[in-house]
């Protein structure tokens, strides 16, 4: 067949699907946006965007029936699915992700969506969304530039169901920052006893130490985290453990005045005599900070007898921390 003739037909084909439009394609484009100029809405890549951020679906599905392409940036670098995530709002997520917006996209800030999904305050839309992006491909381990996961932002401000559905879907529990923060220990810090909970029933490693080489269960301690510290304990925390100066939990404990933290570390059998680099034990912390109540806790358990040195701590039987390789770049286009 010559290949004028074929030129031709190609046309004709091409020029038969746009009069015809058999699949109704065109047609409800076309309706679609005639629906977005009745509202007064202007067809663009930015009002587009700009509905998406108010949590708009109805509208968000208007434009994306009229042609709008779903992974187009605004002028500020935002994509309607980044803005959509950010603002908490599940339903227009979901429309967006069903016409293939891209999950493994960052926002304008550079930082992957599950990580904006997991800095959502309210509990319920943060795990709706996580988990939508996750079933859709999204990266349970992705990272910020400091290697903070989206765990670790849950487990901070104790998102238990964001965290259930980072973790059903493979997060790494044990991974750590480069401050070597864990979920764990953002959880102790910030007192999230449910999520403690949680994290320690999930086989976190409750002897995992920061960069600093501080003991988890030595910042529940000194900040009278009684719950927490009883936590760490019943899942093998070692209770004489001591930080690089050999300062151990119940010497943080005693020296902060956290009463009902030495009451619960004497009952378990931490050690009232250990003394630390420079000679101090727990009974001469809380009698330089006169906390009386303490000193008769721990007399009566025994202290006051001749310093001890520290034990070190038995080996682990949590599993160790593991840290999760970060991509590599993609190929220069």
């Amino acid at each position: 067949m010559p290949t004028f003739v074929k030129i031709t037909l190609f046309f004709v084909v091409i020029a038969a699907v746009f009069y015809f439009d058999p699949l109704g394609v065109f047609k409800n484009t076309k309706k679609a946006r005639m629906e977005l100029k009745k509202k007064e809405i202007d067809f663009d890549t930015d009002t587009f965007i700009s509905y998406a951020k108010k949590g708009s679906p109805d509208i968000v599905t208007l434009f994306l029936e009229g042609g709008q392409k779903v992974d187009a940036r605004n002028e500020n670098g935002e994509t309607a699915i980044s803005v959509a995530v950010k603002g908490g709002y599940p339903n227009t997520v979901g429309i967006l992700l069903e016409r293939k917006a891209n999950v493994t996209g960052r926002d304008k800030d550079g930082l992957p969506l599950i990580i904006v999904a997991a800095k959502i305050k309210d509990d319920d839309k943060a795990a709706r969304i996580i988990t939508a992006l996750l079933n859709a491909g999204g990266d349970a381990n992705a990272k910020t530039d400091s290697n903070k996961t989206a765990l670790m932002f849950v487990a901070e401000d104790g998102k238990v169901k964001a965290a259930m559905a980072l973790l059903t879907k493979g997060a790494e529990i044990n991974a750590q920052d480069n401050n070597g923060y864990s979920a764990l220990l953002a959880a102790v810090l910030s007192g999230k006893e449910p999520m403690v909970d949680l994290l320690v029933n999930k086989k976190a490693n409750v002897n995992l130490r920061a960069r600093d080489n501080i003991p988890l269960i030595l910042f529940a301690a000194r900040m009278g985290k009684t719950k927490i510290v009883e936590q760490l304990i019943d899942w093998g925390a070692y209770m004489d453990d001591v930080d690089p100066e050999g300062v151990s939990a119940l010497m943080a404990a005693s020296d902060a005045n956290q009463e009902e933290t030495v009451i619960l570390l004497l009952s378990r059998g931490a050690n009232p005599n250990l003394a630390d680099k420079k000679g101090r034990t727990a009974i001469s912390m809380a009698a330089a900070r006169n906390n009386v109540k303490v000193l008769d806790w721990l007399r009566k358990a025994g202290g006051g007898k001749p310093p001890v040195a520290p034990v070190p701590a038995p080996a682990q039987t949590n599993p160790p921390p593991v840290a999760v390789p970060r991509p590599a770049p993609a190929p220069a286009q």
